[in-house]
């Protein structure tokens, strides 16, 4: 009857250590693995930090678009808004400004 239950175990036991030697693979292969190194930027494709003016019009497009705008309209709207109003800064009288001018 012994011999039975090594017969039925040994599968389970192999399966077992071939899980675990599996697992063991994967974190040896992920240890090792080199990461890329970063191309270096050209100087065409640095970016230039975002002006306050940048974000305040971001800012004013987005709440525009999320009031039902269209992005293109919207854009176009506050681009006129902000060449008519250079003294505008905060996104809130850029959005009442546009308001204003309908």
């Amino acid at each position: 009857m012994s011999y039975l239950w090594c017969w039925l175990l040994l599968p389970l036991i192999k399966a077992v250590w071939a899980c675990l030697c599996a697992i063991g693979r994967a974190i040896r292969n992920r240890r090792h693995v080199e990461p890329e190194a970063p191309l270096p930027a050209s100087p065409a494709t640095k970016h230039k930090a975002p002006t306050k003016l940048d974000i305040v019009r971001e800012e004013s497009v987005s709440g525009l678009v999320s009031m039902g705008e269209t992005r293109k309209m919207a854009e176009m709207r506050v681009d006129n808004v902000m060449a008519e109003h250079p003294e505008l800064d905060a996104t809130e009288d850029v959005i009442k400004a546009v308001f204003q001018a309908q």
